[in-house]
């Protein structure tokens, strides 16, 4: 598992010993703020990965909190055994347990995957993704588009996280609802936009 969780830290982030390099932009509060995570095979075998960029909204509760943009696509129901589901609402709302990949190529998750952070009925943020590849790579597969991973452990939050669950909303776009196949000398950046709205 990849991941760029650690976009601020000052030493490299790695995976299975490769590099992911990284940039951190960090706009004024009321643009926008930018990640990108690089994925760079330089190394003699083709590997396969997953890349998830963690990304914790802090909310006043998550009670009030939605996620709208997801109506009509699919998505793996990791709370419930993995199932596959077709999202029928709206508005997502994290009442209790979620764990939900998003996948992309369904709903309106196409090349970008796109969600809006709301706080009763008011939209807070907008978070926007996409996946490119070095033009001078050679790849056997179309260039990968991002999911989008709606996440809150409620009462299973792990000891250190306590009752701050309430507190935060996970909407992290990445690459998990199945492996990228990396070839050699193949690079390729998540990009990751947040928008105050």
């Amino acid at each position: 598992f990849c991941s760029a969780a650690g976009a601020v830290r000052s030493k490299p982030l790695h995976c299975n010993g490769v590099p992911l390099p990284h940039h951190l932009c960090l706009a004024d509060r009321l643009t926008r703020t930018c990640v990108h995570s690089q994925v760079l095979n330089d190394k003699l075998d083709a590997w396969s990965f997953e890349c998830l960029l963690h990304t914790y909204f802090k909310v006043d509760d998550i009670r009030s909190v939605g996620v709208a943009g997801l109506q009509g696509a699919e998505y793996l129901d990791k709370a419930n055994g993995g199932e596959r589901k077709k999202e029928k609402a709206k508005l997502v709302e994290p009442r209790n347990f979620t764990d939900r990949v998003y996948v992309a190529g369904t709903g309106a998750l196409q090349s970008m995957a796109s969600a809006e952070i709301m706080s009763g009925n008011e939209p807070v943020a907008k978070v926007e993704c996409t996946c490119s590849r070095a033009a001078n790579a050679t790849w056997g597969t179309p260039t990968p588009s991002p999911d989008l991973v709606v996440w809150n452990p409620f009462e299973q939050a792990p000891g250190d996280l306590g009752d701050e669950y309430e507190k935060m909303v996970c909407v992290e776009p990445g690459l998990v609802s199945r492996p990228v196949e990396s070839l050699v000398n193949g690079r390729l950046t998540l990009t990751q936009t947040i928008i105050p709205l």
